[in-house]
């Protein structure tokens, strides 16, 4: 079972534990950090920051390293929205224990296929939330497809957050890395 907490419902968790004498506990503690615009620096992000597609291997197409929000800074944000797909709760983790997510497997090549099923039920989730007329999410999309906005395909950009479970549920094999996102660029 995964559970998402913050530090304060991390300790209580563990003291919980504890009294129960239970053992069988994996603590993972990871700092999320949101950034914002900054309109006069461009450069690297900092050290503390999170980057999904470089813990995965993933490749990324749009240049930045597979950093779509370089050359931002930390902003914050309401208490327990996801920094990634901006919505409270996370639609990954209120969503992990529906029966179409599944437990996962172990690597193979049908894995892209099986993840593909869920990234399609994820996008009509947060599309039944409005997820996708935020305007956090329009403006990381802004961001991802450097400012241009094509009218030919409608294509979302899936959250981190779903990336980064089914990924760990559903991994590739070793050596066959993941698509990234597939951005529509203008074609002049």
């Amino acid at each position: 079972m995964v559970l998402k907490v913050n530090e304060e419902e991390r300790d209580k968790l563990m003291i919980f534990l504890k009294e129960h004498n239970m053992t069988s506990c994996i603590v993972e503690k990871k700092c999320i950090k949101r950034k914002g615009s900054k309109k006069d620096e461009r450069g690297s992000t900092s050290s503390s920051q999170r980057n999904i597609q470089d813990e995965s291997g993933d490749r990324d197409d749009n240049g930045d390293n597979g950093d779509p929000d370089s050359g931002h800074e930390d902003i914050e944000l309401p208490e327990g929205q996801c920094p990634y797909c901006f919505i409270s709760p996370c639609v990954s983790t209120s969503n992990i224990t529906t029966p179409w997510v599944g437990n996962g497997q172990p690597p193979s090549n049908a894995n892209p296929q099986i993840r593909k099923g869920i990234y399609r039920r994820f996008w009509k989730c947060i599309n039944n939330m409005y997820g996708w007329l935020l305007p956090q999410y329009l403006d990381k999309k802004k961001r991802v497809g450097r400012g241009e906005w094509v009218v030919m395909h409608k294509r979302e950009i899936m959250p981190e957050c779903v990336l980064e479970l089914f990924r760990e549920l559903c991994p590739n094999p070793v050596g066959i890395q993941y698509m990234g996102h597939k951005l529509c660029i203008n074609w002049e």
